[in-house]
């Protein structure tokens, strides 16, 4: 009886956090997805967080809905067959490999709260989500790296094995620093942040609206403006930009344009 005032507690902090989700979509005009582009959503987060984990080659602050779902991006239809693939081979190799599965479905349950089912706000990803949902698929790899050791040890030629591990182990090492440091001088400030952003999303309306109004607090108006224009070129019926661009056009005494 004790945990009920902290079950209510949690449930009032709960139902504010969705209202605030809530309030954010409509502020940034994000409509709600239908039932079944969010079922798809599902598939394509399974696989994007995977793939992201394994293969970290690029990360991108924002990855905006619209632009994810596109006809164009492969990994719409791919993601789908893919999560079914793995899901059936896993099932098959139960008994001989009984982890494997244990750690796919624990991976695919703790990723469901994020995983688009249920929208919470403007964005289909974030690669924060797969840091809970992958400490299975990390305790594996661990497992299997000792079990690799523990065999090596009682072998005449295991120094050779305990050698490739350690190789392997360096090697990916490097190649996570060496990503890091690449992406640290994009997130030096709002600036560079936003340019990557724009790189990998050119036609995605609300990142010329944040890097709008990063120019706009820095006093850079003119650079302001245009991006807010190109915003609207983008997106005729954001109004929010309007917003940003009239407030702009007041503070220049452009009332007209305003």
């Amino acid at each position: 009886m004790e945990k009920v005032p902290f079950f209510f507690l949690s449930l009032v902090f709960g139902l504010m956090a969705v209202r605030g989700q809530v309030l954010e979509a409509t502020r940034l005009e994000a409509a709600p997805l239908p039932v079944a582009e969010r079922i798809g959503v599902v598939f394509y987060g399974i696989l994007f967080y995977l793939r992201k984990t394994l293969f970290p080659d690029w990360f991108a602050p924002f990855y905006g809905i619209p632009y994810e779902l596109r006809s164009s991006n492969p990994w719409v239809y791919l993601s789908p067959v893919a999560v079914i693939l793995i899901t059936a081979a896993l099932v098959r190799l139960r008994r001989s490999y009984p982890a494997l599965l244990a750690v796919w479905l624990s991976y695919v349950v703790m990723l469901l709260p994020v995983s688009g089912l249920f929208q919470s706000g403007i964005q289909i990803a974030a690669d924060r989500y797969s840091y809970l949902p992958t400490l299975g698929l990390f305790v594996l790899i661990g497992s299997g790296f000792g079990s690799i050791l523990r065999d090596a040890a009682g072998e005449t030629n295991g120094r050779n094995r305990v050698i490739a591990v350690a190789v392997l182990l360096a090697a990916v090492l490097s190649a996570t620093v060496y990503q890091t440091r690449n992406y640290m001088e994009h997130w030096r400030n709002s600036e560079s942040f936003w340019s990557l952003e724009k790189e990998y999303y050119p036609y995605e309306p609300r990142v010329y609206l944040n890097m709008g109004e990063y120019f706009q607090k820095t006093h850079r108006v003119d650079d302001a403006i245009r991006l807010y224009r190109e915003a609207i070129r983008l997106h005729p019926d954001f109004v929010l930009v309007y917003k940003k661009l009239g407030y702009v056009y007041n503070n220049m005494g452009r009332y007209s344009d305003a």
